[in-house]
């Protein structure tokens, strides 16, 4: 009887460490990555007016059935970005039909602008029917497209469509080109898992997000943590069962007095160590839910400031003028530097053009310039506010390297340097940081003294 007790209770507490394992379960969320093919720099002559089309291209996951609305826009740097909206690309609403899918798009010039750089500059904005979650394809991968008018820089873009996919002042056709890209969450504040954890596979780190299968619990944060702290008690739990059927055997099994003894020392163990971590957690959600998970936790962004587009003009330099990163003063050679480093980028320049490589650019921005700038691209009230949302990204006046004339917006062969396969840019590559000038990652025509 006494075994027979003992194996039961092996079952029940077997049974309850399965009880409470962490299930989760998680509503699919609609995802989509937008792109132009083709994409990037186009030469000189490769748009016609009227008769050059590249397709916007569609891959979506868990979207089939719903509405989603796209945005064409031109970048018009230093000034607001323009959306289509005479070409009827403007929160054109697509109903999703098939994962995989494109609209042929007849280019015009809409928006587009004669200057330094390319005239025409495209990226895609895909957001839902609140017009607050999105996903932007600029400087994403095939997601901007640059060429150059061919004519007043005034035509519009046209959608070749031939059914009722879209509504609105245009319509569009489906069409399924069997896409292998990875998607992007079509909601920002999403963090997608290396590894799902049973399965929760993405975190919602906004402040509406919510746990999949307990809406109680108002952040997928705290989601995320309390099925860590779950999974910690349920291995616990499990070591513990593992622990008292070994020593159960054993138990019965040893006939000698100190061996049965040896058994239930084991199997107290085991239980004592499975209350420490039932307490842990009990302890902790009473002195501080947020501790577990339970009461919600809230993340703070994590931000950083960059010059999101090339300078396409120096400011003038004041006369001795001087800044905090650069007290000995501002050389007003070409580019304007810091004249702790103006040899050095004359230097550099030189041995450049002595190789084949025409290499030119612009340096020093002034604080007011830099004001100006931050409140086109990020609203005037947002000038000093580093939670601002800014289009392009713009740095916050008094923190760019430009205005310390120590870095550079670089050239080659007089247009912006904006891929990393840009023959100058592989010049700089190898020899910019002889002379004291290193990349920005995300910006191939970005160089200063810092990488920043």
């Amino acid at each position: 009887m006494k075994k027979f007790l003992t194996i039961l209770y092996i079952l029940s507490s077997f049974v309850f460490i399965l009880s409470v394992s962490p299930t989760t379960t998680e509503s699919a969320s609609c995802k989509v990555i937008a792109s132009f093919d083709p994409a990037g720099e186009m030469k000189d002559n490769w748009y016609k007016e009227g008769s050059t089309a590249v397709d916007i291209v569609f891959n979506t996951t868990n979207c089939i059935g719903q509405d989603i609305y796209l945005t064409v826009y031109e970048e018009d740097f230093p000034v607001q970005d323009d959306a289509l909206s005479d070409s009827n690309l403007d929160n054109l609403k697509i109903r999703v039909v098939n994962d995989n899918f494109k609209f042929p798009l007849k280019l015009g010039e809409e928006g587009c602008e004669f200057g330094a750089g390319f005239d025409c500059h495209l990226y895609l904005i895909v957001e839902d029917k609140d017009g607050t979650n999105y996903y932007k394809s600029w400087r994403e991968k095939n997601g901007d497209l640059f060429y150059e008018c061919d004519a007043d820089c005034l035509s519009n873009a046209k959608l070749i469509t031939n059914s009722s996919t879209t509504s609105g002042s245009s319509s569009g056709n489906a069409v399924g080109v069997g896409i292998t890209k990875e998607s992007i969450n079509l909601s920002q504040g999403v963090y997608k898992l290396l590894a799902p954890i049973g399965k929760l596979t993405s975190i919602n780190t906004s402040s509406n997000g919510t746990c999949p299968g307990n809406p109680d619990i108002t952040n997928g944060v705290a989601c995320y943590l309390n099925i860590i702290f779950k999974i910690g008690i349920g291995l616990a739990g499990a070591l513990a069962v593992v622990m008292i059927v070994v020593a159960s055997i054993q138990y019965m099994g040893d006939e000698s007095v100190f061996g049965k003894t040896e058994a239930k020392g084991k199997i107290f163990s085991a239980i004592l160590g499975l209350i420490i971590a039932l307490a842990a957690y009990a302890i902790l959600n009473t002195v501080n839910p947020d501790l577990t998970g339970s009461g919600g936790v809230t993340i703070d962004d994590v931000s950083f400031e960059i010059d999101g587009e090339p300078m396409t003009s120096d400011d003038l330099v004041p006369s001795g003028a001087k800044t905090t990163k650069c007290p000995e003063g501002i050389d007003s050679s070409k580019p304007p530097s810091c004249k702790t480093i103006t040899q050095k980028v004359q230097a550099m320049l030189s041995k450049a053009r002595t190789e084949g490589y025409n290499i030119t650019g612009y340096g020093f921005r002034s604080k007011q310039r830099q004001e100006q700038l931050r409140s086109s691209n990020c609203g005037s009230t947002n000038i000093y506010n580093k939670n601002a949302t800014c289009q392009p990204p713009t740095a916050i006046p008094g923190t760019s390297m430009h205005e310390s004339g120590l870095a550079f917006d670089l050239q080659c062969d007089g247009k912006s340097i904006r891929a990393k396969d840009n023959r100058c840019f592989l010049w700089l590559k190898s020899n910019a940081s002889k002379y004291g000038l290193y990349n920005l990652s995300s910006e191939p025509w970005h160089w200063s003294t810092t990488g920043h």
